[in-house]
């Protein structure tokens, strides 16, 4: 079983400061950095001490390390990456929406994930990194999204076989066919174009004919758009897709591969589709910390990206804000005293920025934070939650977190869970003097 979760209601959640981006004093379209601000003073309720409450939504996850909420329709969905799957969450139960993904080794732990990232474009569009491969035949790849219910498809869109003997051949020949086929793409395609899946090609082609009495049974392929970046001009190759955040205009990833560069790579949105794929923004050069994961967009527009640093508890992890204008720094680099930020989300009502420490090397410390500036080069992590092993956090739009976590590192069956938590992001009960 997991440990107890202790909910800790910091009196800093209602008497809180909060990120503020404001120009520099130049007027150039130069970058803004965040600066300490005291909200006007409140007379707040006792009332509203305890309203942080978790429930438990989704139990017997295997390493879960993403969470998104579809804009249009609420539902939560989750990267059950050492199940090889994307989930979605309706109704207490869990449903599979994208199966079979290819599996590999995460970074330098001998874990074996699949997809990683998640964030949708708009309610109808899916973007899913992958981690299993690799690097260089990890992808993107953008799903149009079924609704609640249907049929779960391959991580190439072709339909999941009602056979457990097909599915386990099937999904055995999809992921060997995946891997060389891809490698024979990116050698032969340009970086940043989008590939259709060769078995999504194979399986339209090789589809019955219209009215027959087989096509009448199965379920046609979906096309699955995917990305990539591989090697150029001397440039390391990227995967490990881990941090995701997406609009109808463009889409931000972190991931791994140049450890000097630290890319977060970019990719334009059009038509629910991702066009001129590249990396962007060198984090690691511009910071002097390693490893970029977790990623936000501020309400003001800033990007917002975390870097783990050192794998140890040198507690260095930082967060920089990117003017997305023109993606420069400044000088907007802020310790958090966290050792592995790997989820960064801001609530949607008052605008605050929230964290979760996974801090492998430390394990009493990891937990949800509230980040809040100091006033100088750092700022404030101030705990809310302590939580085994998070991995992300995605608010929706009624203010409800939502939160996976691995669970207990020595438990023999998977632990993952998904929490909601409720009462985090409100507006203080007032009184009058």
């Amino acid at each position: 079983m997991p440990k107890p979760l202790r909910v800790r209601l910091l009196w800093a959640i209602i008497f809180a400061s909060s990120f503020v981006l404001s120009a520099n004093s130049t007027g150039r379209n130069s970058v803004a950095s965040p600066v300490p601000h005291q909200d006007e003073e409140e007379n707040v309720s006792e009332d509203n001490e305890g309203q942080v409450k978790v429930e438990v939504l989704a139990d017997g996850l295997n390493q879960p390390y993403a969470v998104a909420v579809n804009p249009d329709s609420g539902t939560v969905f989750v990267s059950d990456s050492g199940a090889g799957r994307v989930v979605r969450v309706v109704d207490g139960a869990i449903e599979e929406v994208i199966t079979g993904y290819p599996m590999g080794k995460f970074g330098s732990s001998e874990s074996d994930v699949g997809p990683l990232g998640l964030a949708f474009i708009d309610g109808q569009n899916l973007v899913v990194g992958s981690g299993g491969d690799p690097d260089g035949n990890d992808q993107l790849r953008v799903y149009p999204v079924s609704e609640n219910g249907q049929p779960a498809v391959n991580f190439d869109g072709t339909p999941v076989e009602t056979s457990d003997e097909d599915s386990d051949e099937d999904g055995d020949d999809s992921v060997a066919d995946d891997d060389s086929d891809s490698t024979e793409d990116e050698s032969g395609s340009v970086e940043g174009e989008a590939t259709r899946d060769d078995e999504s090609l194979e399986a339209e082609a090789s589809s019955p004919e219209e009215g027959s009495e087989e096509a009448s049974e199965e379920l046609p392929a979906q096309p699955i758009e995917a990305y990539s970046l591989s090697s150029d001009e001397g440039q390391a190759v990227e995967g490990e897709f881990y941090g995701i955040i997406a609009s109808d205009r463009n889409i931000y990833v972190t991931g791994a591969g140049d450890e000097a560069k630290g890319w977060v790579s970019r990719a334009d949105v059009l038509d629910g589709k991702l066009t001129n794929f590249s990396r962007s923004i060198a984090t690691s050069e511009q910071t002097g910390t390693s490893s970029p994961t977790a990623i936000a967009r501020s309400p003001e527009g800033f990007i917002v990206v975390s870097q783990i640093g050192q794998n140890d508890d040198s507690a260095d992890s930082v967060i920089s804000f990117y003017d997305e204008s023109n993606e420069e720094l400044g000088n907007s680099v802020f310790e958090t005293g966290l050792n592995e930020i790997r989820g960064l989300a801001y609530g949607p009502v008052r605008g605050r920025l929230f964290a979760v420490d996974m801090s492998l090397a430390n394990p009493e410390s990891a937990g949800l934070y509230k980040l809040v500036s100091d006033g100088g080069s750092g700022c404030k992590a101030e705990l809310i939650i302590e939580l085994d092993r998070p991995t992300a956090l995605a608010f929706d739009q009624e203010s409800n977190l939502y939160v996976t976590v691995l669970g207990p590192a020595d438990s023999e069956q998977p632990g993952g869970q998904l929490l909601k938590i409720t009462g985090l992001d409100i507006e203080p009960s007032s009184e009058d003097n």
